[in-house]
């Protein structure tokens, strides 16, 4: 997922992606997924489960409000990171202050 400078945070999109990353891990890590997805003979097989009555560690942490908040933080941060980093090379390359 790409976000460029001056543009927003897809969030829905995002949410979709950290949703599948969470019940990964909730079945176990994306070892366990693969490796149940591609040895699973047995019907009655179905992996790890975590246990019903703790909320995970997603959850707990504030959801998916709490998420796009730190994405959106993130994504300001590195814009941030990435404006200063122009600024130096820009010095570096004419020897001089940017206007």
């Amino acid at each position: 997922m790409a976000v460029r400078e001056g543009g927003t945070v897809p969030a829905a999109a995002l949410l979709a992606m950290f949703r599948e990353i969470v019940a990964h891990n909730r079945a176990g890590g994306w070892r366990a997924v693969k490796r149940t997805a591609s040895t699973s003979t047995s019907p009655d097989r179905t992996g790890p489960q975590p246990p019903a009555e703790r909320p995970s560690l997603y959850e707990f942490a504030g959801g998916d409000a709490a998420f796009v908040a730190l994405a959106t933080a993130h994504h300001a941060r590195c814009l941030q990171a990435c404006t200063r980093a122009t600024e130096r090379w820009a010095i570096s390359a004419n020897g001089s202050w940017p206007a």
